[in-house]
């Protein structure tokens, strides 16, 4: 009798912390399926860099192919509109008036605002989710990954049509890039 008491009492313990998948838990997984079974997708990025000295906002158009490597061109400001470039795991170019010049992803140990489309494709793709929540017609979810052997996490709102809307990515647990995401589709 005590045998099975016990038995009975692992089984409970067991399955407690065993939890089902949540909703908001299966539409951040859906949408990575959706985007892994695709050709990529497309986007337009706003993104807002805030250094404790200034602030920087641009919009680039962005597509991402099916290895998640990002192209985007510059739409705003004006003063660099058209100034195109590629980011992927080895690093990213930019190219203007046909000439290409590399750059490091991180700049100044911290990583570039240009690169944060990537790294939103990246945590999206392959990141760890780490938890999600649902709030109306909001899902957040929170992915945690790494770059060159950083932390890196992403905090991403879906919108009502479980797309990206808005993602902040945190670089060694501090904030300083955001980005809106616009008129996303799959391609």
């Amino acid at each position: 009798m005590v045998r099975r008491c016990l038995i009975l009492l692992f089984a409970v313990i067991f399955t407690v912390g065993c939890s089902p998948v949540t909703n908001s838990m299966q539409e951040g997984l859906g949408l990575r399926q959706r985007l892994l079974d695709s050709s990529g997708c497309e986007f337009d990025a706003v993104i807002t860099a805030n250094y404790t000295d200034c602030s920087y906002t641009f919009t680039l158009h962005c597509k991402a192919n099916k290895a998640g490597d990002v192209s985007f061109s510059v739409e705003d400001p004006e003063s660099i509109s058209g100034i195109t470039g590629t980011v992927s795991t080895t690093g990213g170019d930019l190219r203007f008036d046909d000439v290409i010049l590399g750059f490091d992803t991180l700049a100044d140990g911290l990583l570039s605002p240009v690169s944060t489309p990537w790294v939103f494709m990246k945590a999206l793709r392959s990141g760890y989710l780490h938890s999600s929540q649902k709030s109306g017609d909001t899902t957040e979810l929170i992915f945690d990954d790494t770059y060159r052997s950083e932390t890196v996490r992403v905090c991403l709102q879906l919108g009502r049509d479980v797309l990206p809307e808005f993602c902040e990515v945190y670089w060694n647990g501090k904030r300083y890039l955001s980005m809106d995401v616009r008129n996303f589709v799959f391609l």
